[in-house]
């Protein structure tokens, strides 16, 4: 009861399956050739994690060198707005005396440190004391002609400063274009005579 196989159906199974085990076998083969590729791949990561680890500790020191010189630190001042802020502190401290002896006595300026908003830097805004109220506020406040007085104060002491700074730097001249018909006479006569 048994029947003979067909050889030749036999044969072409066989070397189908031949064929599918050479396909499987080059499959197998790129397959154990990209897992040393993401192998290697994997220990370059690691190792570029590790570089990165290092890079960043001691990077850390020169990041928030930077981000304080940029001004993204608590005072909100960038170095330039800082080293501006120490010129500034400098003519202001001139011109504060100019500006008092032209006022006789009522007003002073300083340097503001503290920002009203902290969107904003801190370091370059300029207020007057006003010894008559005992109140600190900004220099915009002023009148026209006590406006002037602290721009001429304020010219002058940039000159004192740079003579200052500069050893041997002699300012002998300034020009002034306009804002003299904003002073009383009294007023005048200071402004002049400073």
């Amino acid at each position: 009861g048994k029947h003979k196989p067909d050889i030749s159906e036999l044969e072409s199974q066989e070397r189908a399956a031949e064929d599918a085990e050479k396909s499987i076998e080059a499959e197998y083969i790129r397959a154990l050739r990209d897992l040393q590729d993401f192998q290697k791949l994997g220990e370059r990561y690691e190792e570029l994690q590790r570089q990165r680890k290092v890079i960043s500790r001691e990077s850390a020191g020169v990041v928030r060198l930077s981000r304080d010189l940029s001004g993204d630190n608590e005072k909100r001042v960038s170095f330039k707005s800082f080293v501006l802020g120490m010129y500034l502190s400098l003519v202001s401290a001139y011109a504060s005396k100019r500006f008092s002896q032209m006022s006789d006595g009522r007003y002073r300026l300083s340097v503001r440190t503290e920002t009203e908003d902290r969107r904003s830097q801190a370091g370059l805004e300029l207020d007057v004391l006003d010894a008559a109220t005992g109140i600190k506020r900004p220099v915009g406040t002023l009148s026209g002609g006590e406006k002037f007085m602290a721009s001429i104060s304020l010219a002058l002491g940039l000159a004192d400063a740079i003579q200052e700074r500069s050893g041997g730097i002699e300012l002998e001249a300034v020009f002034i274009d306009e804002g003299f018909g904003a002073l009383d006479d009294q007023a005048l006569d200071n402004a002049i005579s400073i």
